[in-house]
């Protein structure tokens, strides 16, 4: 009796263990996916600002030339 008791007790550890480590690999998952969504939205925010800055740069250059023609 002492051993099947014994038993019991090992493999509701067991058990309890396996739960808890299925757990923390989904909860691993589900932050790992988390963090991809995460880059790719950076990434796009990245690449708009530089759009962005190429834009004004261009403008800035085109106003430039525009004061240059004047000029002449």
């Amino acid at each position: 009796m002492q051993l099947y008791l014994q038993y019991r007790m090992d493999t509701e550890r067991i058990q309890e263990q396996y739960r808890k480590t299925q757990e923390i690999a989904l909860s691993n998952q589900q932050q790992k996916h988390q963090n991809i969504t995460n880059n790719a939205i950076t990434t796009k925010k990245n690449k708009y600002q530089i759009i962005l800055l190429k834009t004004s740069l261009l403008s800035k250059i085109l106003l430039f030339l525009q004061k240059q023609k004047n000029l002449i």
